[in-house]
């Protein structure tokens, strides 16, 4: 059996072939908390104005991203933490409102809005300076497509790729998360503070001195439902980062091998004791 290290071109191969059956090869698929969200530098001349980037917010195509680049192997993310985590809710996407593919234009309109609100003449796009990882260039389109911003993307490997971001080289970036373990505090604590782990400068006072340290006091993990809440509601207001994707989990195996789709989930922990040769 394969299970980390397949990629979204491999799994829809896989799904969509007419012999994979034939050849005694069973994909299985489960759910996940795996997030990747756009980070926003705080200190950059041009995302680091609120405007810019509820302009961005508000034209980023998940579901073309996660059709398109990610070939269904993904779900569009509207929070910091994700769905079938004990907290999670859509507050993103309350503020956004943006129709469904091929439903009209309001998330373009709101974006030009939100663009002229910092001032920025529309006659001249404003450039980003995006850092690249996988689906960048999927990122950087809908942008483009409506000549808000001119995105220069590149790759970078990926050690170059953190010290560039800990130097401030980068006005947008891309960073992936897998969890630790399956509650809330782990999709939220390491983004703030001093020393966390997306290095955009972001601060604010009432989620690191107040409501994180009250939810991580707080023993009955259900009571933390209302600070958690909070903390996503402010995420949304201020976009210190852009939830763009759930990630799904995949194994692939011989026919004959059983019990896959009872570890793969959202605390993602693969429990090989659970598999079983039939």
């Amino acid at each position: 059996m394969a299970y980390r290290g397949l990629s979204a071109g491999d799994i829809a191969a896989l799904e969509t072939s007419d012999t994979t059956d034939d050849r005694g090869i069973e994909v299985v698929q489960g759910s996940s908390a795996e997030v990747q969200h756009l980070v926003f530098n705080m200190k950059d001349p041009v995302v680091g104005k609120l405007g810019v980037r509820q302009a961005i917010a508000h034209l980023v195509d998940r579901e073309a991203l996660v059709e398109d680049v990610y070939k269904s192997t993904a779900t569009p993310l509207y929070s910091i933490v994700p769905a079938g985590i004990n907290g999670h809710n859509t507050a993103l996407l309350r503020r956004l409102r943006r129709p469904r593919r091929g439903q009209g234009e309001e998330g373009p309109a709101r974006g030009r809005h939100h663009r002229q609100g910092e001032a920025h003449p529309l006659v001249h796009p404003q450039p980003l300076r995006p850092g690249h990882r996988p689906g960048a260039q999927g990122h950087r389109r809908p942008a483009q497509r409506q000549r808000l911003f001119e995105a220069d993307v590149k790759s970078v490997a990926f050690e170059q790729y953190e010290k560039d971001i800990a130097a401030g080289k980068y006005g947008v970036y891309v960073k992936g998360w897998v969890p630790d373990y399956p509650d809330a505090d782990n999709f939220t604590a390491p983004f703030f503070g001093k020393g966390n782990v997306l290095g955009n400068h972001y601060e604010n006072a009432e989620i690191t001195g107040s409501l994180l340290p009250k939810t991580a006091a707080t023993a009955d993990r259900a009571g933390t439902a209302d600070e958690y809440a909070k903390v996503q509601d402010v995420v949304a207001e201020e976009l210190p980062l852009l939830p763009l994707w759930q990630g799904k989990q995949y194994a692939v195996s011989r026919t004959g091998v059983t019990g896959l789709e009872w570890t793969l989930d959202a605390s993602t922990v693969f429990r090989f004791w659970e598999l079983r040769k039939s």
